[in-house]
């Protein structure tokens, strides 16, 4: 995500170090890809999806949510650690996320022992999301696991997390827990998965989302999207994904302003 604020003003005076070599993608294509939608060239990143078959269309918004699951569903439902689903809203995350339990269940993949935590009933065998720091349980915001014990009556989840720690939270201290075969594009910033199915659109998608959302798989990322915000030929989704949100300072504006005053 490029700097904002403070730090876009602080390079421009002093200079600055950037990143530019591209290491999580496995091929050298998908490395480009993020690359032009860094670089606000959404409709050759779009481009190089489609002609691999990464890109689909859905009729409606329904129709894309349901490939999208499907598509996760050949893999996720044996190695959740592996198969992430990003969305742009917490109402698509919760339905994919309980769709996806209850297909893990009905697979023989959650033991019986279960926990209600904000409303919300996580089983044995469960991939969690945490949502708030913690150094006592070694987590943070946006960190994933697997539940591997339930104790109910003593309120306890024990989970091994991605980095293949084992943490015990007790939900009388710590109960920012929720489920996570799915999670939004803001809490998947930092993660790195095998394998990531993309929902595009909404009212948040700009050019520093959709680098999110490109840049999270080593393996494979498949993008979904429906036709009326993909418009003819991906034109309307491609101008969401480069339009850019980043936020500047007032310093800037004031000056911006006093140069275009012309003195009288």
């Amino acid at each position: 995500v490029d700097a904002g604020g403070p730090f876009k003003s602080i390079s421009e005076h002093i200079g600055y170090a950037e990143l530019t070599e591209i290491r999580r993608q496995k091929e050298e294509w998908a490395r480009e890809a993020v690359h032009n939608i860094a670089g606000g060239e959404a409709g050759e990143m779009l481009k190089s999806y489609a002609e691999r078959g990464l890109l689909f269309v859905g009729k409606d918004r329904n129709d894309m949510l349901e490939r999208a699951f499907q598509d996760w569903k050949k893999g996720g439902i044996e190695t959740p650690k592996e198969h992430l689903i990003l969305a742009g809203t917490n109402q698509d995350i919760r339905k994919l996320n309980d769709r996806a339990q209850q297909e893990r269940f009905s697979a023989g993949k959650l033991g019986s022992e279960t926990l209600r935590v904000n409303g919300e009933t996580i089983f044995e065998g469960d991939r969690m999301l945490f949502t708030r720091n913690s150094r006592m349980y070694g987590v943070k915001n946006g960190t994933l696991g697997m539940v591997e014990k339930v104790d109910r009556k003593a309120q306890t989840l024990t989970a091994r997390l991605d980095s293949g720690e084992k943490t015990t939270i007790s939900l009388k201290h710590y109960d920012h827990v929720k489920l996570g075969y799915a999670v939004t594009t803001h809490k998947s910033q930092g993660m790195t998965v095998e394998n990531s199915y993309v929902v595009l659109g909404g009212a948040m998608q700009d050019r520093e989302l959709s680098y999110v959302q490109a840049s999270r798989a080593r393996g494979t990322t498949r993008l979904y999207t429906e036709e009326a915000e993909a418009g003819e030929n991906l034109k309307e989704i491609s101008k969401k994904m480069n339009q850019t949100h980043q936020k500047g300072l007032a310093m800037e504006h004031k000056q911006d302003n006093e140069k275009e005053v012309k003195p009288r």
